[in-house]
């Protein structure tokens, strides 16, 4: 839960408003009153698991050793004693970039970008060359780059930078994400410098363009093209539009490798100079030609080679590239915005190659319950059961199936089922007892509501379900002093 103002956290910092926040945790303007009320950025993370603590304790003991003019310096690092993890980091005054874009209304001029981003890069650069691991950013962004009133652009937010170990995927906690921004690779939790690379590409293309690129899970399961910068603002060169194409590549390994690639691109593009590709051959920005090394006019079609392309890439396969975990999160984020029937597909894709997480049976279950279709739930939920036969939740949405589709009998078994194997869960407990309270099974429902107050006395649910139980029965003695006492408690 964000802090409010007013607050003082770790007896030397007081709040004094909220810059920012998302679901993986909250920015704030805070003074630090050891230092004359020094303004300080403070990032609150909401993640407490020891797993993650263990992570932000080794990652921000490396941040706190970064020193770059467009990196703002990490002072300090702690963690509460509720587990709250925090990082003070200076207070960089200016405005968002993303605002800039708004209030101009209109695409940022060719050069103004390049160097603004040309700066970002150097800084990315420098995350990618620290030792013994690079840091990868992985939240490159407008509303993350600063433009102060000298003019100058720093990148702010640590919040979600990570280690980056080449035999190792991203841990799980880290699997944050802004659509439009981040590689698709993002998305599974599978990290390196070209994931930063492509951040970098979406906002140069975003500062040019005045709109953002496709999100690249649309781009990557739907093949839904990038518009052209040049289409989207005739005064973007095609020069440019072909660094900004790379950089955004589906396929990381035809990206930029890494920050200082691109930065060095981007100077070419400011000097007129023209950077090569690997094997020295330069390459026709308009038509794709690869031409000798040195040469400075396409033996094509005559184009001034001005700086690196790449031709157009093939049509990438998901589950070749990065394997069908890249379906099941696109799948996830049409559920979360409630395109159910974009999100079925993807996870009948899930299952067809072979990615039989229980997770993607209890979702497509759960989606098709959501559109109206319990008959199709039913079916999906049950193949769920028979390959995971221990799970809870395949189990309670598989009884909300038979509930639509009036089999109380069934749905009975199933809720039951999910109850005994989650005994805990007032969700399912709250359905077995709708179930039973509905097939007039009064006794089964009491019996089921006095376990769970006995081991919950505390808890207002329990008591007030008891109390309904004792009422439907006819027991009404006892059915006013459950609710007596659920009023008591709540």
């Amino acid at each position: 839960m964000p802090l409010s103002p007013g607050s003082l956290i770790a007896r030397r910092y007081r709040v004094m408003r909220l810059l920012g926040e998302g679901g993986f945790g909250a920015v704030y303007l805070a003074e630090d009153t050891r230092l004359g009320n020094k303004s300080v950025a403070i990032k609150q993370s909401f993640e407490n698991s020891k797993e993650f603590q263990e992570q932000f304790r080794l990652e921000a003991q490396l941040l706190a050793n970064l020193q770059h003019i467009s990196l703002p310096r990490v002072t300090d690092h702690f963690i509460e004693s509720d587990g709250s993890q925090f990082l003070v980091m200076d207070f960089i005054e200016g405005e968002d970039l993303d605002k800039k874009i708004t209030a101009m209304g209109r695409p940022l001029p060719e050069r103004e970008a390049v160097s603004i981003m040309l700066q970002v890069c150097e800084a990315v650069a420098y995350l990618h060359t620290r030792r013994p691991q690079p840091v990868i950013h992985r939240d490159i962004k407008p509303p993350n780059i600063k433009i102060t009133h000298d003019g100058h652009a720093v990148l702010v937010d640590f919040g979600i930078a990570k280690l980056y170990h080449p035999s190792k995927s991203t841990v799980k906690v880290a699997k944050a994400v802004t659509p439009h921004f981040s590689s698709p690779e993002q998305y599974v939790g599978k990290t390196d410098m070209r994931s930063d690379v492509y951040s970098l590409g979406a906002t140069l293309y975003c500062l040019v363009c005045a709109s953002v690129p496709p999100d690249s899970l649309e781009r990557l399961t739907k093949g839904t093209p990038v518009p052209l910068p040049h289409k989207k603002n005739p005064s973007v060169s095609l020069a440019l539009e072909q660094i900004i194409l790379q950089a955004i590549d589906i396929n990381p390994e035809r990206r930029f490798e890494n920050a200082n690639r691109m930065a060095m691109a981007l100077q070419g593009f400011l000097t007129g100079q023209t950077p090569t590709t690997g094997n020295n051959e330069v390459v026709c920005p308009k038509c794709g030609w690869r031409n000798r090394s040195g040469a400075r006019f396409c033996a094509r079609d005559g184009t001034p080679l001005i700086v690196q392309a790449t031709p157009s890439s093939p049509r990438v396969q998901p589950a070749e590239r990065f394997g069908p975990e890249i379906l099941f999160e696109a799948a996830n984020v049409y559920m979360r915005n409630e395109s159910f029937n974009e999100a079925i597909p993807r996870y009948e894709q899930c299952l067809q190659v072979g990615f039989t997480d229980p997770a993607v049976y209890h979702n497509l279950g759960l989606g098709y319950l959501l559109i109206g279709r319990p008959g199709e739930a039913a079916v999906i939920l049950e193949k769920g059961i028979n390959h995971y036969s221990q799970d809870a939740d395949i189990y309670f949405q598989l009884a909300r199936a038979y509930l639509a589709l009036k089999n109380i009998e069934k749905a009975i078994d199933c809720a039951l089922r999910a109850c005994q194997l989650n005994a805990d869960d007032i969700t399912k407990i709250d359905l077995l007892g709708e179930l039973l309270l509905t097939d007039q099974r009064f006794t089964d429902a009491i019996t089921l509501f006095e376990a769970y107050v006995q081991k919950k006395n505390n808890e207002a649910f329990g008591h007030l379900w008891l109390g309904r139980a004792y009422g439907m029965k006819n027991d009404l003695k006892k059915a006013i002093s459950e609710l007596q006492r659920a009023a008591q408690i709540d």
